[in-house]
């Protein structure tokens, strides 16, 4: 009797929707202008989650109160949903350069989330389970919840020059995000970072140019930690990625109209990612768990365009 065939698992899904959108732009003046937006928007599960797969675990020692349990993928995951909000001013510099801020909200539907428990005949039917596994334990991605993320972000491009002697061939650039998520099914928003901005020094003489870059990358979020040496799920234990500050360098000599000398330095200070472990009772100093270090990354070339 055939009970393996390859590919003999097929899922059919679609959906629709109408997504409109709209943008406004009043001009105060020729330089100042005020932006307002709405759009809603949709995301589509990555195909990760949506390829058919299952793994199955059975448990020999109490197969009647404790058959197994099952990590499926659910083919039935939805597109998430957001409507979108958005407000801006932006001025601009009448040699160039401008300087813009803005704030916007972002009210989603049916983000996704992991869902464990016991398999019921609801749950078997919507991940495509046989019946014989009504009773084992499960864990799947689902359209969990709603959710809110605000925000507010700026930027600054600045040609210095306005400055006397070297000073004018300078440019400093400026950016950053700061964020806020909200909701009762916050907690499944993993790899949300909080705060992120870049600061940039720039000279351009030519014909030489040169750059060097902070990069601020916030707190991570990532997956709960679960086992005996967390305590349990009550106790709420996360991973995360500290905040990290990475510095970049680069410069270029421009040798013919077509062709130029370029290098570069990243992570120039060798900044370590750290990796945490804790919840809100850890101490300071008992949450780092893994330390990494990826070195410094150098480039030097010839590089040329025609």
């Amino acid at each position: 009797m055939l009970t393996r065939r390859e590919r003999a698992y097929t899922s059919d899904r679609s959906y629709d929707g109408f997504y409109p959108s709209i943008h406004l732009t009043y001009n105060v003046t020729n330089d100042f202008l005020i932006r307002v937006a709405y759009a809603k928007t949709f995301g589509r599960p990555d195909y990760a989650n949506i390829i058919p797969s299952a793994t199955i675990n059975e448990d020999d020692n109490d197969p009647i109160n404790n058959p197994g349990t099952i990590t499926v993928r659910n083919t039935g995951l939805r597109p998430w949903t957001a409507n979108n909000y958005d407000v801006s001013l932006e001025y601009y510099f009448k040699k160039g350069g401008l300087v813009s801020a803005g704030v916007f909200k972002k009210d989603l539907s049916d983000f996704w989330g992991t869902q464990g428990g016991t398999v019921d005949a609801a749950l078997a039917e919507l991940l495509g389970l046989d019946s014989r596994y009504i009773g084992w334990g499960v864990s799947t991605t689902v359209n969990i919840g709603d959710a809110k993320i605000e925000g507010m972000e700026m930027n600054i491009i600045r040609p210095l020059d306005f400055l006397p002697g070297w000073g004018r061939y300078f440019t400093l650039k400026l950016n950053g995000t700061k964020l806020r998520l909200s909701g009762p099914n916050s907690t499944d928003f993993r790899g949300f970072i909080e705060e992120s901005g870049n600061f940039n020094i720039g000279f351009n003489k030519k014909p030489f140019s040169a750059n060097i870059t902070w990069n601020y990358r916030g707190r991570q979020k990532n997956a709960p930690q679960t086992g005996a040496q967390y305590g349990g799920a009550a106790n709420l234990f996360y991973e995360y990625y500290s905040p990290r500050t990475f510095v970049d360098v680069s410069g270029e000599y421009k040798i013919t109209k077509n062709m130029a000398l370029f290098a570069g330095v990243r992570n120039l200070f060798n900044k370590q990612q750290v990796l945490q472990r804790y919840n809100d009772d850890t101490p300071e100093y008992a949450k780092d768990f893994r330390f990494e270090e990826f070195a410094i990354s150098m480039s030097v070339g010839i590089k040329g365009s025609f």
